[in-house]
């Protein structure tokens, strides 16, 4: 299966992580996720599941169409 990346997704992973103002390891505990699964070399190149997508986006205070590109205005 050839995987699909959709443009600018890494950039706002980047992004929502220092707006958050918390670590990385802060936000994947609040997700019950392995420390590694914000890690640099984890995201690009790899796919996040729909339910950490989900997950990501509640901790964070995240509109998820932003996140995936859908939407270009970001809202708080």
């Amino acid at each position: 299966m050839k995987e699909t990346r959709i443009e600018g997704f890494d950039e706002r992973i980047e992004e929502t992580i220092i707006r958050s103002g918390m670590s990385r390891s802060e936000i994947t505990k609040k997700m019950g996720a392995s420390r590694k699964l914000l890690m640099p070399n984890n995201i690009y190149g790899h796919q996040l599941s729909a339910l950490y997508i989900a997950r990501f986006c509640a901790v964070t205070k995240t509109d998820a169409n932003w996140l995936l590109g859908l939407t270009e205005r970001r809202k708080t």
